[in-house]
């Protein structure tokens, strides 16, 4: 199966040239996985355009320890880890295609090359929050508004190593969806009760995980 055309490849290899550090996916999948094949041929047709980009292929139950050291409990799903193998403690739940291919490319760029600078106040807040913060965005593959959302939650995990942030592409996980009474998308969830329906400002992502 292969998903990227020539085009395709040769615009993400001139992206990767912006990855200045090695930066590692590890994949856990299992053959009845929703998208789970799209989502291994399109992670290995990346990490073949850069000698930066490393996967990591796992079983979800085979590799049952590995998987809950970074939480992880669905499949398909996949983690970045850092030039040190350290878990950044970004998560994606599902193929990251369609307008999810930005939040994926933004975040290995973030984690491999030069991340964006957040302002010093919003920082300072950031820091400031001591207690665990768990944020699910669920986004469909073709809500436009969705990568906006996955980016603010990206932001704030990688600030903090109290917070984590994960995609969930909400049809391929329809009974998670409905857990947490995914309607429309982007569908932030913090600490499995509040939610922010929509890409609202950074402020009110960051007031939300500081009341959580």
């Amino acid at each position: 199966m292969k998903l990227l055309s020539d085009e395709n490849k040769k615009q993400l290899k001139e992206f990767f040239t912006g990855l200045e550090r090695d930066t590692h996916v590890v994949l856990f999948n299992r053959p009845d996985a929703p998208s789970g094949e799209e989502t291994a041929a399109l992670l290995s047709e990346m990490a073949e355009l850069s000698d930066k980009l490393h996967l990591d292929v796992r079983d979800l139950e085979l590799d049952a320890d590995l998987a809950a050291e970074y939480n992880v409990k669905l499949a398909p799903a996949f983690v970045i880890l850092n030039d040190k193998k350290e878990f950044t403690r970004i998560r994606f739940n599902g193929v990251p295609l369609g307008h999810e291919i930005n939040s994926f490319l933004s975040a290995l760029l973030e984690v491999g090359g030069n991340p964006q600078p957040m302002p010093a106040e919003m920082l300072d807040r950031v820091k400031k929050i001591d207690k665990p913060v768990d944020i699910k965005v669920f986004v469909t593959l073709s809500c436009p508004h969705c990568p906006g959302a996955v980016q603010k939650a990206h932001a704030l995990a990688l600030a903090n190593p109290m917070i984590q942030a994960e995609m969930v592409e909400a049809q391929s996980f329809p009974e998670m969806s409905q857990k947490f009474g995914v309607g429309s998308v982007p569908h932030t969830v913090f600490n499995g009760a509040e939610s922010i329906i929509g890409n609202y400002p950074f402020e009110d992502f960051l007031a939300k995980a500081e009341s959580a």
